[in-house]
């Protein structure tokens, strides 16, 4: 093993819709929003885009 340091890299989705979010209500300011895999996908290559990186694919979990 090596000493690199240890990036934890992972992202919420949520569905304010889908309910089950007791912790997150209108308090929680921009939080308090649908959160999906597509529009993590679209954020992360914009910041990649302007950063001259590239994107990791975001893999939603599909229909439920």
């Amino acid at each position: 093993m090596t000493d690199a340091p240890l990036i934890d890299a992972h992202l919420h989705l949520w569905d304010i819709a889908s309910g089950g979010y007791e912790w997150l209500t209108s308090a929680a300011g921009p939080l308090y929003a649908t959160f999906t895999a597509e529009q993590a996908e679209a954020e992360l290559a914009a910041r990649a885009a302007v950063r001259g990186g590239t994107a990791t694919r975001v893999y939603g979990l599909g229909s439920r």
